[in-house]
Formats: C-alpha cells, structure tokens, sequence
C-alpha cells in the first residue's frame, strides 16, 4: 500500500512540473530528473516551444542540432502513451523544423519529446478544437 501511495504521489509531482513549467530534460537511464541549466547548455541541440501554442489542429516545431546525431521526435499523450513519430533518422548539424497536424487526436494537454543520441528534452503543448 506505502509502495502505490509513493508512486501515485511521484506520477502526480511529474504532470505538475509538465503542467507548471516548460518541459524537464534528462538523459538515459530514462527516469524523470530535473537537471540544472548548466547541464542543459551541454547539450547538443536546441528544442524551441512549438507554435502556436494552444494550437488546433496544426503546430509547427523547431529545433536544432549542433552536431550530426540520430534523432528523434515523438509525441506523447499526457498520461505516457505514444501517438505518434515526428522524425526517426540521422540528421546533420543544422536548424529544422516539423509541422504537425493533431486532427485525429481529442483535446487535450500533449507532450513532444526530442532524443540525440540519448539525451533527451519533453515540452508540452495544447490541442484544443
């Protein structure tokens, strides 16, 4: 029962922080830790928030590389289910961008998640029809 009570109570303390702030970034092993901004300027890439933002039913995303890696990009329901994949494959250094079209997907609070060579960024977006 202690065991459920902690994990309920840990679930809840990660939607607050994806509700509450601009996303969490971490890296392998993939357990949720909030990293300093001295450790996120050490990454390789760049995740901006996407736009518009709330958005229905189509947002644009940008990041980008500052080094050739294999990336990619997925988008997450908030309870942890993948909806779908943005891109999968190796990209050279350089500024991109995804447009995403949300218009099978019900309202609701989204994540999109960006992974370089294993470290990875989460942000979250709105879908509201």
């Amino acid at each position: 029962m202690i065991l459920l009570y902690s994990r309920i109570k840990t679930i809840l303390y990660i939607i607050l922080i994806f509700l509450f702030t601009e996303g969490v970034s971490y890296s392998q092993p993939r357990y949720m830790a909030v990293q300093s901004l001295a450790s996120i300027s050490k990454q390789n890439f760049t995740l901006y928030q996407n736009y518009p933002n709330p958005f229905n039913p189509e947002t644009t995303i940008k990041y980008a590389l500052k080094q050739k890696g294999f990336v990619s990009m997925k988008v997450f329901s908030i309870l942890g289910k993948e909806v779908s994949t943005l891109v999968y494959e190796e990209k050279p250094a350089g500024s991109y961008e995804v447009k995403y079209n949300a218009e099978n997907l019900p309202s609701g609070i989204y994540l999109y998640q960006l992974n370089v060579n294993g470290n990875i960024q989460t942000k979250r977006f709105i879908l509201l029809k």
